[in-house]
């Protein structure tokens, strides 16, 4: 007695082969933006934005090096207390010097640093008596 294939489970097979090898070319014609979810765009926003901080960060650190060495080989400023704070590229200069000359001195040295953005000058002087 010979068997005849059962067409519904040869028709359902067929099926299932047709729809994986579709599926597969389906997956490859995504560009690269369709394949990544919501969340995915999300997550690659938020690392980009902190290695755009960590940037700023050290790029911050870099500038206030300069500034203060800039200032203690300025001829007029070396052995002055003077700080620097960097934050997104704006330098505040804070202490104390005894002329008004010194004090417009460190923030042009400070301005003409490369990367400095501006300088918010809040050294007081104070005169020697």
């Amino acid at each position: 007695m010979t068997r005849k294939p059962n067409p519904a489970a040869l028709l359902g097979a067929a099926l299932a082969v047709a729809a994986l090898t579709l599926s597969g070319c389906h997956q490859k014609a995504r560009s690269s933006t369709q394949q990544r979810s919501p969340g995915a765009r999300t997550v690659g926003a938020g690392a980009i934005a902190a290695a755009r901080q960590a940037g700023r960060t050290v790029s911050d650190s870099a500038i206030t090096t300069k500034v203060k060495t800039a200032l203690a080989t300025s001829q007029g400023l070396s052995g002055y207390d003077l700080h620097v704070k960097t934050h997104d590229g704006v330098v505040t200069l804070t202490g104390s010097v005894d002329q008004a000359a010194q004090k417009a001195l460190a923030g042009d040295t400070a301005r003409n640093t490369d990367g400095v953005a501006s300088v918010k000058n809040e050294i007081q002087v104070k005169g020697r008596y």
